[in-house]
């Protein structure tokens, strides 16, 4: 004889006074999903729109969060078509189960967002508020990094050249190629739109001063700063997030020494050699690419 766990789910029907009564018994657990599927079916098609029906779940002799969730899916959708259930039970934990795994009708439409002078100025308020915090934070931060960079500074010893060598690598050697490779588009580009535009005038050989203003002034140094701040700052805020956690910046204080020191500074100090390389690099890729239009496209050379 199988133990009381391991019964097969039943589920009885008997009228009630115009209510549909259902005593279920049996194991409503995981293991009886497809036997569950088929009772629940079995409830719905005797439910008609407008129908009552009361679960009695009081023989229930296991019930996990399937069979929960397959009892609240049933009084869901068929509250949603029109008829009212009702789930009993005399035994506490099934209740508790029940209401764990409640599903929430997410169809019902939702009141619209009427306008409101109070909630304006809530919202003002509280983006003032956060304005506020993130001007304090900048500015906690930014001391800090001057006092980390001014301890550095004065005690050779907190230098951590292997970090900084690291840095400049990453900054400078591993993004030279997307750099050149953006400058020498975008110099071509300017040297052909130069051309074109020029030689209506019979101008054409001025393309080059153009090209050696825009580029020298202007495009090297917007370039290289757009590519740093989305690669490299990008880079540096996903690795310092990952260590803040994985707890590995409260282990550096643990140990005694500074994040400031530790992980701004030698980022600082490579970005202040990485650029002005980087800026030459550009500027350099972007000459080129001008130059090879101007000859192949112009005719200048």
């Amino acid at each position: 004889m199988p133990s009381v766990d391991t019964a097969e789910p039943q589920a009885i029907f008997r009228d009630d006074a115009g209510t549909l009564a259902v005593a279920l018994a049996g194991s409503w657990s995981a293991d009886r999903a497809p036997r569950l599927e088929k009772l629940v079916g079995e409830i719905a098609g005797r439910l008609q729109h407008g129908a009552r029906a009361r679960l009695d779940l009081s023989d229930v002799s296991r019930l996990d969060t399937l069979g929960a969730y397959v009892l609240n899916r049933l009084k869901a959708r068929q509250e949603r078509d029109g008829a009212s259930i009702e789930i009993v039970s005399s035994r506490p934990e099934h209740g508790i189960l029940l209401a764990e795994v409640q599903i929430h009708d997410e169809d019902k439409p939702r009141s619209p967002d009427h306008f409101s002078v109070v909630s304006v100025l809530a919202n003002i308020g509280e983006a003032v508020v956060r304005f506020g915090r993130d001007m304090v934070g900048g500015a906690m931060f930014l001391g800090e990094v001057v006092v980390g960079s001014a301890a550095v500074v004065l005690g050779p010893r907190k230098f951590r050249g292997p970090s900084l060598v690291n840095q400049v690598e990453l900054i400078a050697f591993n993004g030279a190629p997307i750099i050149m490779l953006i400058s020498f588009l975008v110099g071509c580009i300017v040297a052909q739109q130069g051309i074109f535009q020029l030689q209506q005038f019979g101008a054409t050989a001025f393309v080059v001063n153009l090209v050696g203003i825009l580029v020298l002034r202007e495009l090297s140094v917007l370039l290289t700063s757009i590519m740093i701040a989305g690669r490299s700052g990008s880079a540096f805020t996903a690795e310092i997030g990952s260590m803040k956690m994985r707890e590995e910046i409260d282990a550096l204080r643990v140990m005694g020494l500074d994040p400031i020191e530790v992980l701004v500074v030698p980022r600082i100090l490579a970005l202040i050699i990485s650029l002005p390389i980087l800026t030459f690099i550009s500027s350099m890729a972007g000459l080129t690419g001008a130059g090879l239009v101007a000859w192949l496209y112009g005719g200048i050379g």
